[in-house]
């Protein structure tokens, strides 16, 4: 699953942002914007059953991309990386849609 998400990282450009408690956050590295790439994002949403949504809609996709790598990497991946309890991966599962639900 960590290849999958830095795989898609590198897609939009290994943007870095620093935080700091005392100044406001800085672009270490500029990435490509979501609005530049609509097809990638509409991919997830589409992965989670909303062909309809796009970068190009200001609706929060984060949700969407973990499910979608949940759901590329497979559930006996998940199973095996699992840190947590059984009733946490059953939730997980169900919300990326590897089990019914």
């Amino acid at each position: 699953m960590v290849l999958l998400a830095v795989g898609e990282w590198a897609r939009f450009g290994r943007q870095v942002i620093t935080y700091s408690a005392d100044a406001p956050p800085r672009v270490e590295q500029l990435g490509v914007k979501e609005r530049d790439a609509p097809e990638r994002i509409h991919d997830y949403w589409a992965s989670v059953g909303h062909p309809e949504r796009s970068g190009m809609d200001d609706v929060a996709w984060s949700a969407a991309f973990i499910s979608w790598v949940v759901r590329r990497a497979g559930s006996d991946a998940l199973i095996r990386h699992w840190p947590g309890q059984p009733a946490g991966l059953a939730v997980v599962s169900r919300l990326a849609g590897l089990t019914a639900g």
